[in-house]
């Protein structure tokens, strides 16, 4: 009896010594293997960088992925890149797989095309100036049909995207993307790879149309501020059922611009300009309620003449024209460019009555024109001034420049040949202090 007491007793000492243990704080961190926040011992990132020949981050890019080790294809999920251009992959690199990664992007294509791209791809086929060796960003943005030329057939392409009359390039995407290393071969290589030894990827990305340059890339970046000017346009009120011919002409010398103008409840019967109709103009409809808008898009080069294009409509009810006509952004972008790729915005203002006489008072006449050996450029001065006759050539180069003083009423500027020294399409400006008018003249043998 007193060995199973004391048997007891002992269990009873080891009981209350066990719980003594577990009552003493314990210090988890020590009993913890720290080797499970580390990664795997064969967890390889690799940096996939897309970025536009001036640097800029390409966002929204999909980068396609595909895999093998040891013959075995890898599953990869797509990725995407950010803000500024860049996408993390991490992977296994056990047996040293590797991958090949092809970028893509097929939204907007018109972000960053313009009138502008379209005058400097004619100027490269013309033989006017040129957009570098082959294959380089320049020429591969001017490839918008993706022949391996740059032809004529690029320019219908870029414009109807432009006017709206096509949602995208009917044989590209709006971006091509090159391995920035092999960007300047003559094999343009459109993947790039991931193999051991493992390295950052590099492409570099391409707006297709964009020759210029301006497209904005990712959403950091903001259209840089421009200067405006203003298209004008014969204010009057109509009534419903009758046709009336707007003229619309610049408030200032540019050399191409393009835009959307919008008709309230105005039907466009017809639009003029020196240019090709088809090539030129957009024509689209948006019915709202109880009105009918119609909208013209415009895409003009090189235009020579005070008034850039004029259109005839059908008022469809009575109202004012400066109340039923505006420019836009929403079909086709409206801005306007000299030739040294200096951008203006467009606004959109009425011509008053007094401003009106004094156009139709001012407007030049070339007498002759055609000419061979000399000819007149006749106007009427509301009142005395000093007027400038500048000449240039259809590269912009000033040919003849001539200040004079004048009285008011009819008057004539004389001009030969000799003081021009020059054959073919010329282009005028006849400056006053109330104005500046241009137009066009042809020198013939």
């Amino acid at each position: 009896m007193m060995k199973f007491k004391f048997v007891l007793c002992c269990l009873f000492l080891v009981v209350v010594a066990q719980a003594q243990i577990q009552q003493k704080p314990i210090d988890l961190r020590m009993d913890f293997d720290h080797s499970l926040l580390t990664s795997p011992p064969n967890e390889v990132s690799v940096l996939i960088q897309v970025k536009t020949e001036k640097g800029d981050g390409v966002e929204d890019v999909g980068l396609s992925i595909e895999g093998s080790v040891n013959g075995m294809p890898i599953s990869v999920p797509p990725l995407f890149t950010d803000a500024n251009g860049n996408a993390l992959f991490t992977f296994d690199s056990t047996g040293g797989p590797e991958f090949t990664v092809v970028p893509s992007l097929d939204l907007n294509p018109t972000n960053g095309d313009n009138v502008y791209d379209a005058y400097l791809i004619i100027s490269h086929i013309l033989g006017l100036m040129s957009l570098g060796v082959n294959p380089n960003p320049k020429q591969i943005a001017a490839d918008i049909n993706r022949s391996g030329t740059i032809t004529t057939f690029d320019i219908v392409q870029l414009r109807n995207v432009v006017l709206g009359k096509a949602p995208t390039f009917p044989s590209n995407k709006s971006w091509r993307f090159v391995d920035t290393i092999d960007i300047w071969t003559p094999f343009i290589l459109e993947e790039g790879k991931i193999a051991p030894p493992y390295k950052d990827l590099t492409f570099t990305g391409i707006k297709i149309g964009d020759v210029d340059q301006s497209a904005l890339a990712n959403s950091l970046m903001v259209e840089p501020p421009s200067d405006s000017i203003c298209f004008l346009f014969n204010n009057g009120q109509v009534l419903a059922g009758e046709e009336v011919t707007i003229i619309f002409s610049s408030s200032q010398l540019i050399d191409m611009a393009q835009g959307t103008f919008r008709f309230k409840n105005l039907e466009v019967l017809e639009v003029n300009s020196d240019f090709g109709n088809d090539t030129t103009f957009g024509l689209f409809e948006e019915t709202s309620n109880d009105d009918i808008t119609d909208i013209v898009t415009f895409l003009l080069i090189e235009f020579l003449d005070p008034s850039i294009f004029t259109v005839k409509v059908k008022a469809l009810k009575s109202g004012t024209l400066k109340d039923m006509i505006r420019i836009s952004n929403d079909y086709t972008p409206s801005m306007a460019f000299l030739k040294d790729g200096i951008k203006y915005s467009i606004c959109s203002d009425f011509v008053s009555s007094s401003a009106e006489t004094v156009q139709n008072t001012m407007q030049p006449r070339i007498v002759p024109n055609p000419w061979n050996s000399a000819t007149q450029i006749q106007f009427n001065l509301p009142q005395s001034d000093q007027v400038t006759l500048q000449v240039f050539d259809i590269q912009g180069r000033t040919l003849y420049s001539n200040i004079q003083d004048f009285a008011s009423g009819p008057q004539v500027i004389a001009l030969t040949r000799e003081q021009v020294a020059a054959e073919g399409i010329l282009m005028y400006r006849l400056s006053t202090s109330t104005g500046i008018w241009t137009g066009k003249m042809e020198v013939i043998r």
